[in-house]
Order: structure tokens, then sequence, then C-alpha cells
């Protein structure tokens, strides 16, 4: 048995800039304008989700499904009509990855609290590396100029020479390779807490802003600067007065790296 298909749906990479500051509602406006497909007006995008929840048992695309002339809410059903994935209202979907994402921000700010601490703790220990890896380069540096003053002073011959500057040499550039490490981690973890620092006022202004915007388009382009996928499943209908209608199970991909998915 095959159900009805709407062919109404687009699929592109999120491509948009992160949006954190108070002109969000602006760069919205200016990212849909250059970075959007064309779209005759009659083919509008009515679904905030397109492009972004997929199925988690055949991997199809999940799209909107219209009930204009029964006066129902839209769905949101697998677009392989021999899925058995069970479909569920669209708002309900929608609504409910708004809310795992308002969980994640008040689990990210209490976990990233303590996480700060560790990872200040960790900077100094590499500080610290740093400094001693530091002196240890000058001391080699001391005895590599002791060995050129030897040779000028005639006690060490060239052979004598070249065997133990290699020595120092080589230890040397060890040390050097040792510097370019702990920086290069520095640097690296000071990029990862910038990333972190926006993280929150990014997820705040879309909170704060999604509700407002008017459009499905607007919407969906503003969830797919923070959101990589979802995958919807639901195997169970909800036919019983007493059943939960979201008695379905999502998995949230945030844009965001080195972070656990939301379930």
């Amino acid at each position: 048995m095959s159900r009805p298909r709407n062919p109404d749906y687009l699929i592109y990479d999120g491509l948009h800039e992160p949006i954190i500051d108070n002109k969000t509602w602006e760069l919205v406006q200016e990212k849909r304008k250059q970075n959007c497909p064309k779209i005759k007006q009659s083919h509008q995008v009515q679904n905030p989700l397109v492009g972004l929840v997929f199925c988690e048992k055949c991997g199809k695309p999940m799209q909107r499904r219209p009930y204009t002339k029964a006066n129902k809410p839209e769905t949101l059903i697998c677009s392989n009509p021999k899925c058995h994935n069970v479909s569920s209202k669209l708002y309900m979907v929608e609504n409910k990855i708004i809310e795992a994402l308002k969980i994640w921000l008040e689990n990210y700010q209490v976990d990233n609290s303590s996480k700060d601490k560790q990872k200040s703790d960790h900077n100094k220990i590499i500080e610290k590396s740093i400094i001693r890896t530091e002196k240890e380069r000058e001391k080699e540096n001391a005895k590599l100029n002791k060995i050129y003053e030897f040779l000028e002073n005639g006690i060490y011959n060239n052979d004598e020479f070249i065997n133990r500057s290699k020595t120092v040499k080589d230890n040397i550039q060890s040390l050097e390779n040792k510097l370019e490490e702990y920086k290069s981690l520095l640097q690296k973890n000071a990029e990862i807490q910038n990333q972190k620092e926006m993280i929150v006022p990014k997820m705040e202004n879309i909170m704060d802003l999604y509700y407002s915007l008017e459009t499905a388009e607007d919407k969906n382009i503003l969830l797919k600067s923070i959101i990589s996928k979802v995958t919807y499943l639901k195997t169970q209908k909800a036919i019983k007065k007493d059943s939960d209608p979201t008695n379905f199970e999502l998995h949230i991909y945030p844009k965001i790296p080195k972070f656990n998915n939301l379930h």
C-alpha cells in the first residue's frame, strides 16, 4: 500500500554564517536572498524542517504532508512509500526539536563550567612545560656555543666538532619540535574556547527569534545554521485515547565540533 507523497521539498546543506547578535533577523533575510535556490511563488517552502529531518529506518528525507481538505494538521512522513516509519504531526516534531535544543543549551552551560576549569588546569600544565622546554633549549644552545669556542681555540678538531655539535643540534631540534607541539595545542584550546563562548549567545538568540519568524523558509534557514541533520523514528501509532502522540525518537546532530549528539 502506497502513501501520497508531497514533492515540495528541498535538500541542501546549511551554508549560512552563525547568527549571534541582534541583527539576526537581517542576516536571515540577507542569506535567504543570497544563498537559497530560486523558488517559484507557487512553490514556496512550507516546511520549516525541509532538508533537515531524515528517516531513521531508511535514511530518506521526511517531508510535509498537508491535509487542506480535511482541515487536519499537516504531518511529517517518510518520502519512501515502502518505509513503515510512522508519521507524526509536523508541529509536534518541530516543537520537540526546539525543546531539545533548549535542554541541550541548559545542560551545556552547567557541564561546561566544570570542563572549563579542567581545561584551564590543563593549559597551565602545558604552559609550565613550555617554560621548562625553553630552559632546556637555552642550556643546549649554551653547549653549542661552547663547542664552537672549543673549535676556535683548537681544543676540538673538525671530527670532534662535527660529532659533538650534531648531538647538541639534534637535541635542540627535538626541543623545538616539542615547543611547536605545546604552542599548537594551546592555540587549539584557545580556538575551542572561543567557539564555546560563541555557542551560548548564538543559541539563545535562535531560541528567542525562532517563533517570531513569519515564514517556514526563514525558520528552516535558522535551524540549518546550527543543525546538520535530525533523524526521526516512530514505531507505534498513537490511536488510543491515552496514547502519547509524541512517542517518537529524535537524534539531533548540531553543527558544533566535539560535542555529543542530542537524544
